[in-house]
C-alpha cells in the first residue's frame, strides 16, 4: 500500500469548526512519523483500504491544481482501530465527486484518524458533511477509549486555501457547514480561529 502524505507538517492558518466543548488551537498538525516499512507492513496501524488515487492519476490531477480553486479539509475523527468504521467514513469522501484523498492516517494509540483530502469548495465541503454524518452514525463515544482527548465523533473539521482560494472561502465553507451540521445533524458546532463568529 503506497502513501503520499500532502505535507510533513500544517502550518497554514485555517478555518474550521469542531465539537462545541472541544478546544480549538492554531498549532501545526503533527508530523507524519510512521515509516514507509512500518505503513507496508501493517505493523504501525490497521490496513486501512487505499481510495486515494495512483501516482499516474495523481499526477495528471496535479496538471491542473494551478487553475482551479482548491481547498484542503483535515478532519479528526475519534476511531483509529476499526478498519469497517474508518473504511466506511472515507468512502463517504471518496464517493464526493471533486474530492481527491490525499492521506489516511489513523492510530491505534489514539483511537484517532486523520484523514486529508482536497478540491473545489464545494466539493469539499459535501465531502466533509458526509463523513461527518457517516462518523456520527458509525463512531460510539460512550465506548471510546485512546491517548488522545475527544470531545466528539468528527473532534475537527479544519480548512486551508492550496490554490487560487482565500482564507475567506474557508471560512464561507466553515460557517455553512457547521449550520447543515447543527439543523440536519443535531450536532453542537463550535466554529474557531477565522471563522469564529465571536471574538
Amino acid at each position: 500500500m503506497n502513501w503520499f502524505p500532502l505535507r510533513d507538517e500544517m502550518t497554514t492558518a485555517r478555518a474550521g469548526f469542531g465539537r462545541k466543548t472541544a478546544v480549538a488551537t492554531a498549532a501545526p498538525t503533527p508530523a507524519f512519523t510512521h515509516s514507509r516499512r512500518e505503513i507496508e507492513s501493517d505493523t504501525a496501524r490497521p490496513p486501512v483500504a487505499d481510495y486515494r488515487r495512483d501516482r499516474s492519476e495523481r499526477d495528471r490531477a496535479d496538471a491542473t491544481i494551478s487553475a482551479m480553486k482548491l481547498i484542503e479539509c483535515v478532519p479528526n475523527f475519534s476511531e483509529g482501530r476499526d478498519r469497517a468504521v474508518i473504511d466506511a467514513i472515507v468512502a463517504e469522501i471518496a464517493a464526493t465527486a471533486g474530492a481527491m484523498i490525499m492521506d489516511v492516517d489513523p492510530g491505534a494509540a489514539t483511537n484517532r484518524t486523520v484523514v486529508t483530502f482536497i478540491g473545489e469548495p464545494e466539493a469539499v465541503e459535501e465531502a466533509a458533511f458526509r463523513a461527518i454524518r457517516k462518523a456520527a452514525a458509525t463512531i460510539d463515544m460512550a465506548r471510546h477509549t485512546g491517548e488522545h482527548p475527544r470531545m466528539g465523533a468528527t473532534d475537527v473539521c479544519p480548512f486551508v486555501p492550496v490554490s487560487g482560494a482565500t482564507m475567506e472561502d474557508c471560512v464561507a465553507v466553515a460557517g455553512r457547514l457547521g449550520k447543515r451540521v447543527g439543523d440536519e445533524l443535531g450536532i453542537p458546532v463550535y466554529l474557531y480561529e477565522f471563522a469564529a463568529t465571536r471574538p
